[in-house]
């Protein structure tokens, strides 16, 4: 078979989840399988500084120079794709040409945040509040896969529940936590100082956008014991995004205690396992996640988590994280509290975290949709 995977999201050396999610998904096919050919459809520069190639013969990356969700995207993809002879094109993330070519489609669906929570969108261009609110042009897009790959069931469920995709074409897929993910690391004293960390800090990890719930964090904080907030901080990692962070500081500025707010902006991915090694606790406050990357890293590094009870992070996290009300910065106080203060339950979470995460491996996420796509093969 002749594969060729969308990788026009890597834009650049900062990695999102969606680009994180694709370069795994293409390092770990191409260890295990040589005999298909895969063909990487993005900037060449930019994807070469991600993924070593040379060891792999069986792989390309052929000229494709479509802009990523431009009117010459959506009806030109399909005409260039068959010139380049596939018989599969994964895209992993479902914004693609509605139209199909000689090819089977497989599209990834983390999920359906947009449609979920509307209220951002009032910050967002103008075409994609229309295609967002509308419903229908991604319904569009959707019924043209052959294959649907969620990351969760609750992803599915959104899936058919709202877009009224068939549950007959999606499957579910959950990503991997990668081995660089330990809890062996040593954190110096030099880590320390490049991001000037607190001694004693929590930690957030992920997007702004008002459904990550960092207001009730800064809540819940403040709602902490005076002498816990004296002894910890809260370190808060993200590109920073400025349509969205205001409203975190009005809420820290209320709080007065702006001082124990540590923001780092957007951090290499190769200091994150450091990162979660050296934070007392993961504090992940979302209202809704297709899948949550964060948590299970944090536990894959040994740190504990406490997490609102909503969406996919019931589905991944279970009780292998302390679960707390969603949206209610007293129960996210209560939880944190808990966790800081009785170390027996801090250390039955660590060791649960651990082997929880065990389940998340790239090698099986792979092989998985390896198998998807020989079954398009077996079918025809």
């Amino acid at each position: 078979m002749r594969i060729a995977i969308d990788l026009r999201w890597v834009r650049s050396e900062q990695i999102d989840g969606i680009s994180r999610y694709a370069l795994n998904l293409v390092r770990h096919l191409l260890a295990m399988d040589s005999k298909n050919e895969y063909l990487l459809l993005g900037n060449d520069a930019i994807l070469r500084r991600h993924i070593d190639l040379s060891p792999f013969e069986n792989c390309s990356m052929p000229p494709f120079h479509l802009p990523l969700l431009s009117p010459q995207d959506f009806l030109r993809t399909p005409r260039a794709l068959e010139r380049l002879g596939i018989d599969i094109f994964h895209v992993p993330n479902y914004l693609t040409s509605p139209f199909q070519g000689r090819y089977k489609k497989i599209l990834t669906v983390f999920d359906l945040i947009p449609f979920l929570f509307p209220d951002a969108l009032s910050k967002s261009r103008l075409l994609w509040r229309w295609f967002y609110k509308t419903l229908y042009p991604a319904r569009i897009i959707l019924k043209s896969a052959d294959t649907i790959i969620t990351t969760s069931e609750n992803t599915k469920h959104d899936l058919v529940w709202l877009l009224r995709i068939s549950p007959d074409i999606i499957q579910v897929v959950r990503a991997g936590v990668e081995k660089r993910f330990h809890p062996h690391y040593e954190v110096t004293d030099q880590f320390r100082r490049t991001y000037r960390l607190p001694p004693r800090f929590l930690l957030y990890v992920g997007r702004q956008d008002p459904y990550k719930g960092l207001t009730y964090l800064v809540q819940a904080y403040a709602h902490l014991p005076e002498a816990l907030r004296r002894e910890y901080q809260v370190v808060i990692v993200g590109k920073t995004d400025p349509r969205y962070i205001g409203e975190v500081h009005d809420w820290i500025n209320k709080t007065g205690l702006y001082s124990s707010f540590y923001f780092l902006d957007y951090l290499p991915d190769h200091d994150l396992p450091l990162l979660y090694a050296a934070a007392a606790l993961l504090v992940h406050p979302s209202l809704y996640e297709g899948f949550g990357l964060p948590p299970l890293e944090a536990m894959a590094c040994g740190t504990p988590v406490v997490y609102a009870d909503t969406s996919s992070l019931t589905e991944h996290l279970g009780t292998a994280a302390l679960a707390v009300t969603p949206a209610s910065a007293e129960s996210l106080a209560g939880g944190i509290q808990q966790m800081l203060q009785d170390m027996a339950l801090r250390e039955s979470y660590i060791q649960k975290g651990k082997v929880h995460v065990q389940r998340y491996s790239w090698e099986t996420v792979a092989l998985t949709i390896l198998h998807l796509y020989e079954q398009f093969v077996q079918d025809n």
